[in-house]
């Protein structure tokens, strides 16, 4: 079984990046903030500092997600570093950062830059007249992967990363079964 992470935004701040920091240590051209594809950036990384604010002008009393998926990569707090480190490390980058909010002081957590990409079944995988995901399918399960198909925006898992991330206890995201929808109607979806 396989299921599509999406960040619950209702309930919790939202990752937001200086624009001019990532310029200034990454440069124009790795701007993870809105970058999706599957490049490392490992290389060339300087631990960034992040802050979470309410989405579209909520309450700023909204605490900060353990996880959060932020343009095709996923924001990991030092609770969700300690749980999930050993299972996700082979399949990306975990890029150090600082992160804070008004309410909350500095520290240390990652974003996880997923590097593991899975072909999605193209005979009968489909898109709209508008070229999004109207449906997906994989013959092949990964603990947590990135596909060419939806050029590399969603963030897809297995039962075994879901099962850890509820196990933990992990606040900030919703699994979804239904892999081509940014929003779910499944009420059996994890909700943390």
């Amino acid at each position: 079984m396989l299921y599509r992470l999406k960040s619950n935004d209702i309930d919790y701040l939202s990752l937001v990046y200086d624009d001019e920091e990532v310029i200034e240590k990454l440069g124009e051209e790795n701007l993870i903030q809105i970058e999706c594809d599957p490049r490392e950036y490992a290389p060339i990384w300087q631990k960034l500092s992040v802050r979470f604010e309410p989405a579209l002008g909520g309450k700023s009393d909204k605490p900060i997600p353990d996880l959060q998926v932020h343009s095709g990569h996923l924001f990991f707090s030092e609770k969700a570093l300690k749980s999930l480190k050993g299972i996700i490390e082979p399949h990306g980058e975990l890029l150090p950062v600082m992160y804070s909010s008004e309410n909350e002081a500095s520290k240390e957590g990652a974003i996880f830059n997923p590097l593991k990409v899975v072909s999605a079944n193209e005979k009968i995988s489909t898109k709209d007249s508008f070229g999004e995901v109207a449906s997906l399918f994989f013959d092949t399960e990964e603990v947590i992967f990135k596909t060419d198909f939806d050029d590399y925006f969603g963030v897809y898992c297995s039962k075994e990363f879901r099962q850890l991330v509820s196990e933990a206890d992990l606040s900030g995201l919703v699994l979804s079964k239904d892999l081509s929808s940014d929003f779910t109607s499944n009420k059996s979806a994890l909700h943390q």
